[in-house]
């Protein structure tokens, strides 16, 4: 109800036509108490990271596939 609400506020202040899905509703719900920024952080300063590696020659890179679990909040770098 509160998403509606919002949807027809912003409506009226843009006054553009806006479409909002009820699957992009879902999925907007589905993530409303994940901490997304904080993975968005790990994961770009270990990319970050990689790339001082790779522009300096010094120390060894990444070998390959990097997967983080933001769930669990491990990682593993796998040679696939």
């Amino acid at each position: 109800q509160c998403v509606t609400q919002l949807v027809s506020e912003l409506k009226a202040h843009s006054g553009a036509p806006l479409v909002v899905s009820d699957e992009l509703v879902f999925e907007i719900c589905r993530y409303g108490a994940a901490e997304l920024h904080s993975v968005a952080s790990i994961v770009g300063g270990v990319g970050a990271q990689e790339v001082i590696k790779l522009l300096t020659g010094q120390f060894v890179p990444l070998n390959n596939t990097f997967i983080y679990n933001g769930l669990d909040g491990t990682s593993v770098s796998a040679e696939l």
